[in-house]
């Protein structure tokens, strides 16, 4: 009696493995059909098809990755994007030698996944600028810890003069471990690294469903997918309560936004300890009040230059009438990446960066 309810067990979990394993494979034949990416077990799950799994910054992007695809704008109009990285997962790594070095680092509006890289905002920037060098290296869902490891891992190599760090009003949820676990619509289930009050970096996975283990949610794409999917629907039936919506409620004396905003100027504080001779500029690609202000106040107080009014450029824009933004309605489509690029190359031939190559702003 007790080997044939050890063997029925044995026969149910290998049936229950079995089962794992062929809805895994399905998972990732299908996801790597429909973003066009090579299976592969290091490679992240659902919206972070260009990515890798990276056990220090939580993942990077995919080294010399190519991908042409057919997206819509905002207004449903269809478009062809060719996006790619090069050289350590950089968008733009160039080699000329004796050039002022620029690094721009940011977040998902600088990997710039919705429009080919020749229409992305640096790439407008760099060719106002010829005779500048751009360095670009932008992962989507990149909080701010993440883009100062990417500038610490790289600075000796690329050696700038000049960083543009872009950020995003999503940075504080990601930046900060509690607020991020008990977000919804901004964490995408990825273990990444925090800093704690020590600052000291530790890593953890902000995931909702606490029963799968970690390690699931992180490597197996069926997981990761589970757990995504339910937090969008907690999202949805949480959508009047969630913590962004209960921060803008109170506003800047929010306790948790409090701790976050002190973890984000410690993050700003390394970056600038770091290089403390390079000149360092920073902008916001969207806008909502609180944490715009709050940028900007964090940016200043360690010797930043804030430059203003990149989301307002893009919002008078859509005022006007024209589409900015991709199917998304958060990211830029071409039109919106031009309009950043020429709003950025307009503020440094204002502050004597260089002489650019003139060029219209035209309608599309």
């Amino acid at each position: 009696m007790f080997k044939k309810i050890t063997s029925n067990l044995l026969l149910l979990i290998f049936s229950i493995l079995i089962t794992f394993f062929v809805l895994e494979i399905g998972m990732r034949v299908y996801q790597s059909a429909k973003y066009g990416t090579p299976i592969h077990t290091s490679q992240t799950a659902g919206l972070w098809q260009r990515a890798s799994l990276d056990p220090e910054l939580g993942w990077r992007n995919t080294e010399n990755y190519s991908v042409e695809k057919i997206l819509e704008d905002a207004k449903g109009d269809k478009y062809v994007a060719r996006v790619t990285t090069g050289k350590y997962g950089f968008k733009l790594f160039e080699t000329n030698n004796g050039n002022t070095r620029i690094f721009i680092v940011g977040d998902s509006f600088t990997d710039a996944s919705e429009v080919s890289n020749e229409k992305t905002y640096w790439a407008v920037l760099a060719d106002k600028f010829k005779n500048l060098q751009f360095y670009v290296y932008g992962c989507g869902g990149y909080g701010n810890l993440q883009e100062f490891m990417i500038i610490d891992k790289y600075l000796n190599e690329i050696k700038p003069q000049i960083i543009i760090l872009q950020l995003s009003v999503n940075d504080f949820i990601n930046n900060d471990y509690m607020l991020e676990s008990n977000s919804y619509i901004h964490n995408n289930g990825l273990r990444r690294p925090y800093l704690d009050s020590a600052g000291k970096i530790f890593y953890k996975n902000p995931r909702h469903l606490k029963i799968l283990p970690e390690y699931l949610i992180t490597h197996s794409r069926l997981f990761y997918d589970f757990n995504y999917q339910t937090q969008i629907l907690y999202y949805y039936l949480r959508s009047n309560n969630t913590i962004e919506k209960e921060i803008g409620r109170i506003g800047n004396s929010h306790k948790d936004f409090r701790h976050s905003a002190e973890l984000t100027r410690r993050i700003m504080q390394k970056i600038k300890e770091r290089v403390p001779s390079v000149k360092i500029y920073a902008f916001c690609a969207d806008y909502a009040q609180l944490c715009y202000d709050e940028f900007k106040q964090i940016a200043l107080s360690e010797d930043f230059a804030f430059i203003d009014g990149i989301p307002q450029a893009v919002k008078l824009s859509e005022d006007s009438g024209y589409v900015t933004k991709s199917a998304d309605k958060a990211h830029w489509n071409e039109f919106g990446h031009k309009i950043v690029g020429e709003k950025l190359a307009e503020y440094f031939l204002n502050h004597g960066l260089a002489q650019p190559i003139k060029a219209k702003l035209e309608r599309p």
